[in-house]
């Protein structure tokens, strides 16, 4: 008896589908006509333990309402989230600094929608925080020169950054070519020449 409401009072320590499991199950049990309560044998259970069932049908009920409403709450929350960072991106972009377009300038020199970034490189760090370059695995490749994971720039952010903004002239010269490939960050010759080594692409 003592474990049955023990049970019931640690129903928050279930997984959700487990609880709402339970309150469907609880609730038809008290719910059901008559006839079908006889028809699949309850009428016993509810006479002897319909006090626990009910106790459960309620611990297990609140917990789905608590839960929902802590889902609706969060994905508000989310949303508006999301929402003032969208408002706050075009200042984001404006104010890069010469080192965070050298990051991203990388996706253009490499031609790729998806880059092997360092995640514990600074200005990738800031960036990421910033919300303008993702995180796409949990897998990836350490070197020297850091430990590097797949990462691509957020789509709203993409559609804002430019070869003006990035630093790239419409029509470069020589000069500019070699201005671009110096001004690349160390991380990135690193990356080259272990690729070139060990024969991956990229």
């Amino acid at each position: 008896m003592k474990e049955l409401v023990k049970a019931v009072f640690d129903v928050h320590k279930l997984p959700f589908k487990i609880v709402l499991w339970l309150a469907i199950v609880s609730g038809g049990a008290l719910f059901l006509p008559a006839g079908l309560q006889a028809k699949f044998h309850l009428e016993k259970l509810l006479t002897s333990w319909g006090w626990c069932v009910g106790l459960m049908f309620l611990a297990s009920a609140a917990l789905v309402v608590i839960n929902s409403i802590g889902w609706a709450i969060g994905g508000m929350q989310r949303r508006m989230k999301r929402g003032l960072w969208l408002q706050s991106l075009p200042k984001l972009i404006e104010h890069l600094d010469n080192s965070e377009k050298a990051v991203l300038r990388e996706f253009e020199i490499q031609a790729k929608h998806v880059i092997e970034l360092p995640i514990d490189n600074p200005t990738v760090v800031g960036l990421t925080d910033k919300g303008i370059i993702e995180r796409l695995s949990n897998v990836g490749l350490e070197i020297s020169a850091g430990r590097f994971f797949p990462c691509r720039i957020e789509h709203h952010a993409q559609l804002m950054l430019n070869h003006e903004i990035l630093g790239f002239p419409r029509e470069p010269t020589e000069a500019d070519r070699e201005r671009i490939v110096r001004l690349r960050p160390v991380f990135a010759r690193e990356l080259h020449r272990h690729n070139e080594i060990y024969g991956r692409d990229g």
